[in-house]
């Protein structure tokens, strides 16, 4: 079989640069393959790993619609937490994906001045305690207009209010551009992704000042102590003012009346 020199060439040529990719592949780490394949199959815009010892939890629905009454709230991620103690808490936020059926009822809403609702328990739950879930839960509910959110590309900022102690007293949820940025809603075509871009804090609020109830109590107790005792810890003018008070008045009649 006779085989041109060209030919051998481009075998040549094409060997080498299978050889190249082979020897990247080998290169490249393993671990960080897998973390991008398993990040874009579960289709979560937070990265929530540094989250995994968190013990706090609070569940997010949401809804679209005109009215909240009669919407159909479903699963839109959960919010977990280390700690309550502190005013402004990290927290991290596993969001699933919205499906295409939720991103045409978005459209549509925002068309007809619609809004976006999302609610959450009003108390987060704690993994590690024992206590059970309410019978009949309450919630805490906010909305947004859905023109608004369809406009900012479903970017989000999401606050919640709590108390210090695990309820919640407040959600809001706003868009981070201004109406100048924002695009037409009720365009035509308005292309949206399938995941929120969304920014989330836990504000616990700042305590207020404490009065020194157990010190005030502390000095009663030794004031009435020190009366049973018979001591009297008074300075000389508040124990004998009366009487310096007087004498002074004596001297003036006297000296006024020589």
């Amino acid at each position: 079989v006779c085989v041109s020199s060209s030919t051998i060439d481009q075998i040549a040529m094409q060997l080498r640069v299978a050889s190249c990719l082979l020897l990247l592949c080998a290169l490249l780490p393993a671990d960080s393959v897998s973390k991008k394949a398993s990040r874009d199959k579960s289709h979560l815009r937070e990265d929530v790993d540094s989250f995994e010892d968190a013990t706090l939890t609070l569940e997010m629905w949401h809804a679209i619609g005109t009215d909240q009454s009669d919407q159909d709230f479903h699963t839109r991620g959960v919010v977990s937490a280390r700690s309550l103690k502190v005013a402004t808490s990290s927290v991290g936020f596993a969001q699933e994906p919205l499906t295409q059926q939720d991103i045409q009822n978005l459209k549509a809403a925002a068309k007809v001045g619609g809004y976006y609702f999302i609610r959450t328990r009003s108390k987060f739950t704690d993994v590690l305690s024992e206590e059970t879930t309410e019978e009949t839960p309450k919630f805490v509910t906010t909305f947004i207009s859905a023109c608004s959110l369809v406009g900012s590309g479903l970017s989000d900022l999401i606050t919640i209010a709590g108390d210090g102690k695990g309820n919640v007293i407040g959600l809001s949820i706003t868009t981070p551009l201004l109406s100048s940025e924002k695009r037409d809603c009720r365009a035509t075509e308005v292309h949206l992704p399938h995941h929120f871009n969304t920014s989330i804090t836990l504000d616990n609020g700042t305590p207020g000042p404490v009065p020194d109830a157990q010190g005030f109590l502390q000095k009663a107790e030794q004031e009435d102590r020190d009366k049973r005792d018979g001591k009297d810890n008074r300075s000389f003018l508040q124990k004998y003012w009366l009487y310096i008070v007087l004498a002074v008045m004596v001297l003036m009649m006297v000296s006024g009346g020589g």
